[in-house]
């Protein structure tokens, strides 16, 4: 929630607070000041009549106020409150060109910094934000559910891991030509409110080993819980690259009959088979899938000998281990972001790449991909240097047995 937001509302409601015991101090005024007064003769008494009834519809107007005060008291806590909407902008462009670490990248290979993945902004809004942007000022074009977010544009932490993964192994792919991988550990990417590892796991740790058994594999992981037969096992895991232990009790979270469980998901962490890390790019706290397309794209560049990136370029796209690139959420503001980033080019996902044009307006080039070799062989008829473009047909042969290949990531 907008901090300006959450305090205006509170604002409101603290006054209406104050202005309530403000009501009932004058209406208790009026009661008092009525009591010990002397008798007077019969005209005084008319008067004092009248005034009177001039009090009794003074109580009655205070009361009024104080009721509608009072009201409005409780619906500004209400408006406070934080609904389930959120408001989207652009984000920036982030250039990640010349930062990938890993996997054989090296600056002699000549990458180019000219490379971004693009961002949206998602505000969550109060109900009184909600309500006054969308029917006092009429601006509800950028007003969305928070639920269809989390799928569409991408706020998961778990998800920024598996894309990062996942780009590695296809970038390693093109560049290589086999996948020279192994699997080191389970990565965390959802611990279940009643399983038996909450409190003691969390999204983003790296399981190591159940009861010394190394884990290869989610099938390890599994075999080692339900041999528990519901005993505590000893998990070795990762987390912020400190090394920690838990002791968990697998449960039947299904009920009697069902497996025992621990109560988390997870995806295999694929390493080099030398014991080197898959290339990977800082993205700071940004989070959801939607850059796997520009990350896998920097790694290829940081990789391979040569400059893949001839111009200043950002876009969009998952990316999964098989090369295909899929569809994002907010696809008219990140070609806004990529515009005030100064870029010339846009990827964008092909099932996007209609509305980006639209949003794009002509002030930047937009190219549909459909896969890594689209982007590629885009690159490379535009300008690219790097020594993957001397062979298309080996580009093409590539993204096709990547396509027809398992890797070791699924």
């Amino acid at each position: 929630m907008r901090r300006e937001e959450e305090l205006s509302w509170r604002g409101l409601a603290n006054g209406a607070l104050m202005s309530t015991i403000w009501c009932v101090d004058e209406y208790l005024d009026d009661e008092m000041g009525e009591e010990g007064e002397p008798l007077e003769d019969d005209d005084a008494h008319l008067d004092r009549a009248g005034d009177a009834d001039e009090v009794r519809k003074s109580r009655i107007l205070v009361g009024i106020l104080c009721v509608c005060i009072l009201l409005m008291g409780f619906a500004s806590v209400k408006l406070s409150a934080r609904s389930p909407y959120m408001e989207l902008s652009s984000g920036p462009a982030i250039p990640i060109g010349g930062q990938v670490t890993g996997g054989g990248a090296a600056a002699s290979n000549g990458s180019s910094k000219a490379i971004s993945f693009t961002t949206v902004d998602a505000q969550s809004l109060s109900w009184g934000s909600y309500l006054e942007k969308k029917y006092l000022e009429g601006d509800g074009a950028n007003i969305v559910e928070a639920g269809p977010i989390s799928s569409a544009v991408g706020d998961d932490a778990a998800a920024m891991a598996q894309a990062k993964q996942d780009a590695g192994l296809v970038a390693l792919y093109m560049v290589r030509g086999k996948w020279d991988t192994r699997v080191d550990g389970v990565i965390v990417s959802q611990v279940v409110a009643n399983g038996a590892a909450k409190g003691k796991l969390e999204v983003g740790d790296i399981l190591l080993s159940i009861d010394g058994k190394s884990i290869s594999s989610f099938d390890v992981l599994s075999s080692g819980v339900q041999a528990s037969e519901g005993r505590s096992v000893r998990l070795i895991f990762s987390r912020g690259g400190q090394r920690m232990s838990a002791s968990i009790a697998p449960t039947r979270l299904g009920g009697v009959g069902t497996p025992y469980k621990i109560g988390i998901a997870g995806s295999p962490r694929v390493v080099l088979a030398s014991g080197t890390k898959l290339p990977s790019v800082p993205t700071g706290d940004v989070e959801g899938p939607s850059g796997g397309l520009m990350f896998t794209l920097a790694m290829i560049d940081a990789m391979s000998p040569g400059q893949l990136i001839p111009m200043p370029l950002a876009g969009t796209g998952t990316i999964d281990a098989s090369g295909a690139v899929g569809p994002i959420g907010g696809i008219e503001y990140k070609v806004a972001g990529a515009k005030a980033g100064g870029a010339k080019v846009f990827f964008a996902p092909q099932l996007d790449a209609v509305d980006a044009r639209g949003a794009a307006r002509g002030g930047i080039q937009v190219v549909s991909v459909r896969d890594i070799s689209t982007a590629l062989l885009w690159l490379c008829s535009h300008g690219a240097t790097d020594k993957i473009c001397t062979d298309p047909g080996l580009i093409r042969n590539r993204a096709a047995q990547l396509a027809s290949t398992n890797p070791p990531a699924r």
